[in-house]
């Protein structure tokens, strides 16, 4: 029951041997400033709390033996904040597995991990690589080349730079701890020529936001896609990223933080070729180009964000609405689609749509034409015809008790072929 406090600035700790704790307590908030010294071994035990070694914002662990240092940690959910090797012994530092960090500094010494593991490289030619990578710091440089792995990639940490490159791996593509704890490992794909194609599951849980490291390229996917948290942003996708699902499998894919604002898909197309297709087992959300597909997949979790588009204005499936959303071309949708809240603009463009679902926010016509050649259910929100035609082919059915149908503009009109 002891605590290990370090959160004023200047604070040293100086230790000439050996550096072990097992105390009971969380340290989370206690290690944030200051530098701790060490020339032995580093190890963390495990005796109540998992984090009871928790280093963050301003702190730094020195490592600066004259012989060989090994740094153990037990649980998952310990970490440094800083790291810095200065230890320039021919036997260096070995981790036992990787550590969770903020930064890190090898100085140019020596550090090797117990389970095998390796530290990046930059590629000068093409290379193909048999069997499991366990990728455990510095950065992967795929320097314009193609990277082969006939076998798992797993990333604890470090950079995969794609950088005009192509990356193969005919296993499964995992950005997380080997016990599936966090990761600290990013993925960047920033230019056009970038691709990434796995053959089997990609697995995203780093505690790194993505936001500015998604921006470009494809990677393509053919087992299960899934996004744990590691941090909300670590699947954040923009600019021209497009995210492919080909299967020839059932394949499932899950979002833990799945919105505009945090983990989502930029640019999305699904070709999955078998009969089982694919499966949402949560809500995704799509913000840049949605593709039609003839894929078979679950109908009920696909938003289009503020930003997303339909390619060539089609899309043969239902779709979810929750943010403002104005038309800039007309659209097709050849499904049911709902509006849960925000406002849909259509901004003098043409709509169609198989069936409408008004659940919350507003429609707002705006001169434009809406089509449906089913049914609309409005259960909530507003219909806002505002100088726009509203044409439907069966019925009207304005059922829930918050609803408002508003008619106020000069050539507003509204056909009800049923009831």
């Amino acid at each position: 029951y002891c605590y290990f406090q370090m959160t004023a600035e200047d604070s040293y700790v100086f230790v000439g041997g050996d550096f072990s704790t097992s105390s009971y307590y969380s340290h989370n908030g206690r290690l944030t400033n200051g530098v701790l010294e060490v020339k032995g071994n580093f190890t963390q035990t495990t005796t109540g709390n998992g984090d009871n070694f928790y280093a963050t914002e301003n702190h730094k662990v020195i490592l600066s033996g004259e012989g060989k240092q090994v740094v153990s940690f037990q649980s998952i959910n310990c970490r440094f904040a800083a790291l810095e090797l200065q230890n320039y012994s021919d036997e260096g530092v070995e981790f036992t597995k990787t550590v969770p960090m903020d930064s890190f500094e090898s100085n140019g010494c020596k550090y090797t991990y117990a389970d095998g593991s390796r530290t990046g490289w930059t590629l000068e030619a093409d290379e193909e690589i048999t069997g499991d990578i366990l990728l455990s710091g510095g950065t992967l440089d795929l320097n314009g080349f193609n990277l082969t792995i006939n076998g798992n990639l797993t990333q604890t940490d470090g950079e995969v730079f794609i950088n005009n490159g192509e990356l193969i791996v005919n296993g499964d593509y995992k950005i997380q701890l080997a016990d599936g704890g966090n990761s600290n490992g990013t993925l960047k794909m920033t230019n056009e020529a970038d691709t990434v194609t796995v053959s089997g599951s990609f697995v995203m849980q780093s505690s790194k936001s993505h936001n500015g490291l998604l921006t470009a390229g494809t990677l393509t996917v053919g087992g299960d896609f899934t996004q744990n948290y590691g941090t909300y942003y670590n699947y954040y996708t923009s600019g021209n990223h497009t995210t492919v699902l080909n299967g020839d499998s059932l394949q499932t894919v899950t979002f833990a933080n799945s919105s505009a604002a945090n983990s989502h898909f930029n640019n999305f197309k699904m070709a999955n070729s078998s009969v089982e297709g694919i499966t949402f087992k949560s809500n995704i959300v799509v913000t840049g180009m949605l593709m039609n597909t003839e894929s078979v997949f679950t109908q009920d979790k696909i938003y289009l964000a503020s930003t997303g588009t339909l390619e060539n204005g089609l899309w043969n499936s239902n779709l979810y609405i929750d943010q403002n959303r104005t038309l800039t071309a007309d659209e097709t949708i050849n499904g049911t689609l709902y509006v849960t809240s925000g406002t849909l603009n259509l901004n003098g463009k043409n709509l169609t749509v198989e069936n409408l679902n008004l659940t919350g926010g507003t429609i707002d016509l705006n001169g434009g034409t809406l089509t449906v050649a089913g049914d609309v259910t409005q259960t909530g929100g507003t219909m806002n015809i505002n100088g726009g035609k509203l044409l439907i082919d069966e019925d009207y059915a304005i059922t829930g008790r918050y609803c408002y149908f508003q008619m106020t503009a000069e050539d507003s009109y509204v056909f009800v072929g049923g009831d």
